[in-house]
């Protein structure tokens, strides 16, 4: 059985260099054909040629597929591919790494794996909490700033009014 390598073959350097040459003539030939006037190509004898409005429709025309092979046809085909939200595979599969039962040194950095679905409920209920109980933290806070500030608000606004007898604009 031969070996599967990229290493060319024989066969595959004559297939390669074929290939090479044929783009580099189509190439020029598409250039000459682009650029060259028709009354030159006549002269030449070289008559029967497609419109020169094809030598800008082609190459756009190919933009155009490949835009819409990379913006719709390719991410349509991923999520017909992909597995609905209730089924098993969208959790783990066959090739999940699991570290259950390894322990991690303290100041370690833990290996490469999968999160079993537990843990990431834990996590995110933990930060859930922790998240909340930092917003009630930050009311009580700025409950207390604004109570601080309408208090030195009116003492001013008092002190004004009574120095002068109007209020100070």
């Amino acid at each position: 059985m031969p070996e599967h390598t990229p290493a060319p073959t024989p066969s595959r350097s004559v297939y390669g260099f074929v290939l090479y040459l044929s783009s580099y003539s189509a190439l020029s030939v598409y250039i000459v054909w682009a650029f060259v006037p028709d009354n030159i190509l006549h002269s030449i004898g070289l008559t029967y040629w497609p419109q020169k409005y094809w030598a800008v429709a082609i190459p756009i025309h190919l933009c155009v597929t490949l835009a819409l092979f990379a913006f719709l046809i390719y991410p349509s085909i991923n999520l017909i591919m992909t597995p609905p939200l209730h089924d098993v595979r969208t959790i783990t599969d066959a090739h999940a790494i699991n570290i259950n039962g390894k322990k991690v040194p303290p100041d370690g950095i833990p290996p490469v794996s999968d999160i079993p679905i537990s843990e990431k409920r834990r996590r995110k209920r933990s930060s859930i909490l922790a998240l909340s109980n930092v917003a009630s933290e930050g009311a009580k806070a700025s409950s207390l700033s604004s109570r601080i500030f309408l208090r030195s608000f009116n003492s001013a606004t008092a002190f004004l009014t009574s120095s002068s007898g109007a209020p100070f604009l």
